[in-house]
């Protein structure tokens, strides 16, 4: 079957899977939400996703992997937003078009919902509603990162945000970012997310470093420098 004329979203055509998987589990919806209720797509590391001014025709969420939500400035640089894992809904737009880009830092299985058919998918609908909420309080959280925080309250922030328990001990965390795209989302420079990284080693905090995860060590202390409760040392 050509997948092109599968989907009503043109420029995710070449990665739609050979039938429609349903996100979650069919027990939880009811006859008119499945098994119909997205696309599966499975997309390579690094691949735009959606790019500002495309259709917004189309919500997405993770299964696996991570993405970035990004924005072109008039100046030619770039701007990371969001950082979304498994579990996140994106792609909202209030336009008929993306203000927004969506690229892939690792190799994802996503699901892609066509927009038209939310209002009569009361599920789906549903979780698109709670997903909106979501995203409006972690981008305040990023606000208040941005604006009140030091370099070193951000940088462990952002290493704290990666425990899959945020009460952990010690964890092996993925690190889906370069130092570089850490720096922008942060909007720090490069040098100094380096050098934060490299103290927040030195006190024992942050360990090995090995591909793309890093071993926090001290979870209390992490938290403890993200709330500025502790001096650097």
């Amino acid at each position: 079957m050509d997948v092109a004329a599968k989907s009503h979203l043109p420029h995710l055509a070449p990665f739609v899977a050979d039938s429609r998987v349903p996100p979650i589990d069919l027990e939880r919806l009811n006859d008119r939400d499945a098994p119909e209720a997205a696309w599966s797509l499975r997309i390579p590391a690094r691949h735009t996703i959606f790019a500002e001014g495309d259709p917004a025709d189309g919500l997405f969420e993770t299964s696996e992997g991570s993405v970035m939500i990004l924005r072109r400035l008039p100046d030619g640089r770039r701007k990371i937003i969001d950082i979304v894992g498994p579990g996140c809904l994106f792609g909202f737009s209030k336009e008929r078009r993306h203000d927004c880009s969506a690229e892939s830092l690792s190799p994802c299985m996503i699901f892609a919902y066509e927009r038209a058919t939310l209002a009569w998918r009361p599920t789906i609908s549903a979780r698109a509603s709670a997903a909106m909420v979501d995203e409006i309080h972690r981008l305040r959280d990023v606000i208040a990162l941005l604006g009140c925080k030091s370099a070193m309250e951000r940088v462990a922030s952002f290493f704290l945000a990666l425990l899959p328990d945020p009460d952990a001990r010690r964890a092996t965390v993925a690190v889906p970012v370069t130092r570089g795209e850490m720096a922008d989302y942060l909007d720090l420079t490069l040098e100094i997310v380096s050098r934060n990284v490299a103290k927040l080693k030195r006190m024992s905090v942050l360990g090995e470093e090995e591909s793309d995860e890093i071993k926090v060590l001290d979870g209390a202390r992490l938290r403890a420098l993200a709330r500025g409760e502790e001096a650097e040392e």
